[in-house]
This record gives structure tokens, sequence and C-alpha cells, in this order.
């Protein structure tokens, strides 16, 4: 189940409370930014490397895949995702992991540890918890893969091909035509595609101010 937009997510990313929450924590306030605006999955961001984040063709993008300890789906789910503009320009996330590989970290989440062989495992349930005692949504549906369903919701709703939007978020085709096609589509087709089209109608700007956005 998505979140509703803007109602759920002008609640999850109130400024104060959003803010108070991931002061100190630098995952709590980049992984719901990078769901939101890539569609991935807990575990392809929460254990995503310092080298997964790369240039492309004049894109910046993250590299999901099964290299280290990543852990992916299915072979569906190994791709790269340019990232929006907004993670790149307005949150300058490509200089927070910069900033993070020169303090001798190989993970972008270094203080993400791994439990029950996932390293999202206790976000997981820290973002539940916010969910429903500091945000106010108390149905139990709606839970982090939310944001999941919020970009291959709204995507649909612009009417972008179902092999895009799969393409976009790792999942295997309805048929093994729709397998055949979905695969292999260019950065930059993603990119103009999907990633402008997400657009939500809630305003993220003043997030701006945590710490974890670099001066």
């Amino acid at each position: 189940m998505a979140f509703n937009d803007p109602e759920d997510l002008a609640k999850i990313f109130n400024t104060d409370v959003f803010l108070e929450w991931s002061k100190d924590i630098a995952s709590r306030f980049w992984l719901p930014l990078l769901a939101l605006y890539t569609g991935c999955r807990l575990e392809e961001i929460a254990s995503l490397y310092c080298k997964d984040v790369f240039e492309h063709k004049n894109f910046w993008c993250i590299d999901i895949n099964d290299d280290n300890d990543g852990k992916v789906k299915n072979e569906n789910a190994i791709r790269s995702i340019p990232l929006h503009p907004i993670l790149v320009d307005q949150f300058k996330f490509l200089q927070y992991v910069e900033r993070v590989r020169s303090e001798g970290h190989s993970r972008v989440f270094p203080e993400l540890k791994m439990v029950n062989e996932k390293y999202g495992h206790e976000f997981s349930k820290r973002f539940g918890y916010y969910l429903r005692k500091k945000v106010g949504l108390t149905n139990k549906k709606k839970t982090f893969h939310s944001f999941r369903h919020n970009v291959s919701d709204h995507l649909y709703k612009k009417l972008v091909m179902e092999s895009l939007v799969e393409e976009l978020t790792g999942r295997a085709g309805k048929s093994e035509t729709r397998k055949r096609y979905a695969k292999g589509y260019r950065v930059d087709t993603i990119y103009e595609e999907c990633i402008l089209k997400l657009e939500y109608q809630v305003d993220l700007k003043p997030l701006k101010k945590s710490s974890f956005v670099p001066s």
C-alpha cells in the first residue's frame, strides 16, 4: 500500500519531526528519501557501498548488485538507477557519500549493522515505530515498502510504460516476452521517462537543514 500523497508524505517528512528523528543517524535521513525517488527495496539501499554510487554518461547512479554482501531478490533486481536531481542537486547525496568515503568507510551507511543477514533489519523496525508513534500512521499495511509502491503508482498514473517501471524497480516481467523486452533500458531512458516524472506534492526543501546535507 502506497503512502497518500501529499497527506501521508507531508506527515512523514514534516520538518521538525523528521529532522529530530534523524538528527544523529544518517540512514534515517537518507533511506526514506532514496526510496521515495528510486523505488528501491530497503535492503538494496541499506547495503550500498560507496563504490556503488558512480557516474555513467553524465548521470549519477546507484548500482544495485550482489557484490560483497549485497542482497538482491533475483537477477532482475541487479540494475543501475539514475538519481533524481533532488537527491543530487538539492540534498547533495554525492557529496555526502564522498564525505563518508573520506572518513575511511567503505559502506554508505556504516552505522547499519547486519542482523539476520540484513543491514536493513533494525532500521525497518525503527521506521515502523516512527510511522506509528511519531507520525501517527497506524495502518500496518503502510511500511517502508510503501515508498516503493509510491514510485510505481506515481509512474503508472503518468502512463509510463510498464516495462520501464519494471526496469527501474527491478521486478520480473509478467510474461516471458515482457521479461525479454523489459531488460536493458539505457540509463538516460530511465532518467527521462521515470526519474524526472517523480514529482510529489510535498515540499522537501526545509529538510536541507539537516546536518547530513553537505553545505
